[in-house]
Parts: structure tokens; C-alpha cells; sequence
């Protein structure tokens, strides 16, 4: 136990009060997407471990990607990822950036990690789905690395 712990546990039972919370909030991302994935945009879902305030969309980082759509209060939040490019999408949630009722910051998600792409995917007529449209080739395999 921490000293902080002890020392409040102490206080608590002398002066006939509750301890105080000292739990921190933890925050698991999840989709309802599975990788590989062609979806667009990507579904996210932020599950923390406890009511938190202060979680705002700028709170998000994408790697190859961008959220937006961002939705949610109390302990789930919504966002929609676009993927920039045919590849790995991460997205992670940095510690300390929303707190709970006490006060205590949350810690930093694990990384989410989906591959956005198709997986033996080959077409030959030419013409791209979107959001390659545009592009042009006679044939074409693109896998998961």
C-alpha cells in the first residue's frame, strides 16, 4: 500500500469519513471492425473503466488515418476513423488526459492497431473502389503485411 493510501485509510477511520478515491481510470479501444478491414470510415469505441470528464476529439491520435464524428459522455465514447492510406491504422488515447469525479487522470490506452486494405483482393477492369477511384491500374493484389 502507498503511503498516500495508508495515510488517507488512517485519516478515513479516524475521522469516521470514506478514503478517498484513488483509482485511476483506465480506457480500452475497441472496433466493431476486424482487421483487415475495408470499411470507411472505421468505427471506434472508447471504454473506460469509470465516468470521465474532459476527453475531447484532440485527445485522439490516428496514425495513417484521421478521427472525426467524435461522440460520447460518462465512460463511452464514439469516433469515426479515415484511413489515409491503404495500410496499418493505430490509434491511441495519451495519459492524463481526462479525469474522473475525484480528480485522478486517466492512464494511457494500450494501441489500437487495424490494417486497412484489402486482402487478395484482384480486379482487372481497370477501375478502382472508392477511395482509390480515380486511379488507374490493369491488375492488383494487396495483402496484409
Amino acid at each position: 500500500m502507498l503511503h498516500a493510501e495508508a495515510s488517507a485509510l488512517f485519516v478515513s477511520a479516524v475521522m469516521g469519513g470514506s478514503a478517498p478515491d484513488t483509482t485511476v481510470p483506465t480506457v480500452a479501444i475497441t472496433s466493431t471492425e476486424n482487421s483487415p478491414t475495408t470499411a470507411l470510415p472505421i468505427p471506434i469505441v472508447f471504454t473506460f473503466s469509470e465516468t470521465v470528464t474532459g476527453f475531447v476529439i484532440g485527445d485522439i491520435t490516428v496514425g495513417n488515418g484521421s478521427a472525426g464524428n467524435f461522440a460520447g459522455a460518462g465512460a463511452v465514447y464514439t469516433c469515426d476513423v479515415t484511413p489515409t492510406a491503404i495500410g496499418t491504422v493505430t490509434v491511441d488515447v495519451g495519459a492524463a488526459v481526462c479525469v474522473d469525479g475525484a480528480g485522478n487522470a486517466n492512464t494511457a490506452a494500450t494501441q489500437f492497431t487495424i490494417f486497412f486494405g484489402l486482402e487478395n483482393f484482384t480486379y482487372s477492369d481497370g477501375a478502382l473502389p472508392s477511395p482509390w477511384s480515380g486511379a488507374r491500374i490493369s491488375a492488383a493484389i494487396l495483402r496484409q503485411a
